[in-house]
């Protein structure tokens, strides 16, 4: 059952449009296969857009806990650190 495994993805470089849209699709995919558990580690994103941010506020709207998914985002260097808390 997949309702109890977490997926786990490492990301690296840049999240940008294509990066980032490429991501939400990865996601998509691995939500109709039945994850609902996912962990991003951002230790090598050393870049974000707002195309990056928007995918992640999209990707934070669709994983609603109400549906019972969850997200976790860990390993952020400080600029995205700082470039994500001015956005709450």
């Amino acid at each position: 059952d997949l309702d109890d495994r977490i997926f786990s993805i490492q990301l690296k470089g840049a999240l940008d449009g294509a990066s980032s849209e490429d991501l939400y699709l990865y996601l998509e995919s691995q939500m109709k296969i039945g994850y609902k558990r996912f962990i991003f580690n951002f230790s090598h994103v050393n870049f974000i857009t707002s195309n990056g941010i928007g995918t992640l506020l999209k990707i934070q709207k669709n994983l609603g806990q109400d549906l019972g998914y969850c997200f976790v985002i860990y390993g952020l260097s400080k600029e995205v650190e700082t470039v994500l808390s001015l956005l709450g």
